[in-house]
C-alpha cells in the first residue's frame, strides 16, 4: 500500500522501478514466489498501484527502460549479492551489455559528459586523459543510480552492519 501512496502523492504515476531487498535466500524464494502469484495479497496490491502492469525481475533478467516508463517494475535482489568489501567483484556493478538502451551510445561523448553531470556517482571507465574519455559502464549497478527506484528493504532490522549499510 505504501508503494501505492508514493506513487500517487510523490511521484504522481504508476510505472517505475521498485527495488526489493530481502537479506535471505529462504526469504527471496518466499517473496518471488508471493510476486509472481497474483492471488497473493503483494502482487494484488502492486497490480492496484499499477493498473494492472506489473513485471517481476529477479537479478540476472533484462529489463529496458520501456519496460519501466510503462510498467511498474519490481526487481528482487538478495542483499549479499550486493554487499562485499569492494565493488568491482560485484556483477551488480560490472558492466553489462544487457542495459546499453539506458545508457549514451558509447561514441556519444558529449551526451555521456551530460549524463555524468546530472549523475555525477555512475560508475565510469577511463578518465579525463583516456583515450576513450569518461565510458559510463552499462551495469545494473548503475541502471538503479539512474531510475532511483523506491526501495523496500525487507527485513531491515538485518541490514545494520556496515557492508549493509554502505550498500
Amino acid at each position: 500500500k505504501a508503494i501505492d501512496l508514493i506513487n500517487t502523492v510523490y511521484r504522481r504515476k504508476r510505472t517505475g522501478l521498485i527495488l526489493w531487498v530481502v537479506p535471505t535466500t529462504q526469504i527471496y524464494n518466499q517473496t518471488l514466489n508471493s510476486l509472481k502469484d497474483r492471488a497473493h495479497p503483494y502482487r494484488q496490491h502492486f497490480d492496484i498501484a499499477s493498473g494492472g502492469r506489473t513485471l517481476i525481475f529477479e537479478k540476472g533478467d533484462r529489463f529496458n527502460p520501456l519496460d519501466v516508463e510503462e510498467n511498474l517494475a519490481v526487481l528482487l535482489l538478495m542483499l549479499p549479492s550486493a554487499n562485499r568489501k569492494t565493488k568491482e567483484t560485484l556483477k551488480l556493478f560490472q558492466d553489462n551489455g544487457g542495459f546499453q538502451s539506458f545508457f549514451p551510445a558509447e561514441d556519444a561523448f558529449e551526451d555521456q559528459k551530460k549524463l555524468l553531470k546530472a549523475i555525477p556517482n555512475l560508475d565510469i571507465y577511463g578518465g579525463k586523459e583516456s583515450l576513450w574519455q569518461m565510458q559510463i559502464k552499462t551495469s545494473l549497478g548503475n541502471v538503479l543510480r539512474l531510475l532511483s527506484p523506491v526501495i523496500i528493504l525487507d527485513e531491515g532490522h538485518k541490514a545494520y552492519s556496515a557492508g549493509a549499510q554502505e550498500t
